[in-house]
């Protein structure tokens, strides 16, 4: 399994909110692109970049964000 975060629209019951990242059988490619500081941007292949929603843990698809990336 991979996870999808190409779909957008996956709703989390009983949460009130849409994530888009959910488990698929069809993988996705990530690029990264370096941002500010050491951070890190990744987009899609749809163009679109990959940003916070309205929790620190919930992924959307379209807002720009700068992840910090560690091991």
């Amino acid at each position: 399994m991979f996870l999808d975060i190409e779909t957008k629209g996956v709703n989390e019951p009983n949460q009130g909110t849409t994530n888009n990242i959910s488990l698929s059988d069809k993988p996705c490619v990530v690029y990264f692109e370096s941002g500010n500081g050491g951070k890190w941007k990744l987009k899609i292949s749809s163009g679109e970049y990959i940003g916070r929603g309205d929790r620190t843990w919930n992924a959307v698809i379209g807002a720009t964000h700068e992840w910090t990336i560690e091991e």
